[in-house]
């Protein structure tokens, strides 16, 4: 089921219709191909978008040239990025659709401008960064804590709708090996089970 954006934020606090309305108004529709970018490195972080419909992968470039996916993106949820939204620098991750995608897209300056008129707003902003740090304090410890078979297993337990939508290399560069290393450890556990 499509969710969109006013619908999402409704299930953190019920807002009123007219801050509902206020919401919507300041995002756009926009659908993006298989493979397609929503943003790209080096360009101002002044977006966010919404992702109604579909899948989305963040990725770093490393001084190699290899594309290391760093998170996906899965509806209904936000995508950004968001370390250079915070700190007001151009974009260092790419975002790029691995699913048609349908997306919600607002800027940064309008999101900023209805926190600071509607204040309830700005408590779930807070819950939604609370999410985020949670998230990234979790993926760490996982590669401090967890071998790459126990971050593949949780990986499959966690986001199984993801599991045969997205190319294997791209979840192995998110658990951080090789993708010949993923297929030993899927070899592995098929003998094992």
């Amino acid at each position: 089921m499509e969710i969109n954006v006013k619908d999402y934020l409704s299930s953190f606090i019920k807002l009123c219709p007219e801050i509902e309305n206020e919401v919507l108004s300041i995002y756009q529709d926009r659908e993006y191909k298989k493979m397609e970018h929503f943003i790209k490195s080096n360009i101002a972080a002044n977006k966010i978008a919404f992702v109604k419909e579909g899948v989305l992968r963040g990725y770093h470039i490393n001084r190699s040239g290899e594309e290391i996916t760093v998170g996906f993106f899965v509806a209904p949820c936000f995508a950004l990025d968001f370390v250079s939204y915070y700190k007001g620098n151009t974009t260092a991750m790419n975002i790029q659709a691995l699913t048609p995608v349908k997306l919600q897209v607002a800027t940064i300056e309008d999101i900023y401008m209805i926190n600071e008129k509607h204040h309830v707003l700005s408590k779930i902003h807070v819950k939604l960064l609370e999410e985020l740090y949670c998230f990234h304090q979790e993926r760490e410890a996982s590669f401090i804590l967890r071998s790459a078979t126990e971050r593949y297993l949780d990986f499959i337990e966690e986001k199984q709708e993801l599991f045969n939508t997205i190319p294997q290399h791209y979840i192995a560069s998110y658990l951080g090996i090789k993708p010949q290393s993923l297929s030993r450890i899927r070899k592995k556990l098929s003998t094992q089970y």
